[in-house]
């Protein structure tokens, strides 16, 4: 093997090595673009749960136990925000 030979395998060398580091980066990216997105589902979720018990809590006429109870039968991954039942009145 001659020293052009030689000085061309360092060279591909060198591209592989540039997109392999290439490849862990992008993949980081899109690693850390996945948690973000996923932070944000989890925090709108959170935000819809946290606005159905304010409302619970400050409107008048709704049966306040029912609606805690309700919250409590639901199951937590769905983050769907329940309907107010309102207390019949007579």
């Amino acid at each position: 093997m001659g020293p052009g030979e030689t000085f061309a395998a360092l060279g591909a060398a060198g591209v592989l090595i540039a997109l392999l580091l290439s490849g862990v980066e992008m993949f980081k990216r899109f690693i850390t673009y996945k948690e973000a997105k996923l932070s944000a589902i989890g925090n709108r979720a959170l935000e819809e749960r946290v606005k159905v018990l304010e409302r619970i809590v400050t409107e008048r006429g709704f049966d306040v136990a029912a609606q805690i109870e309700a919250l409590r039968d639901r199951p937590a991954d769905n983050g769907v925000a329940l309907p107010l039942i309102q207390k019949e009145t007579v």
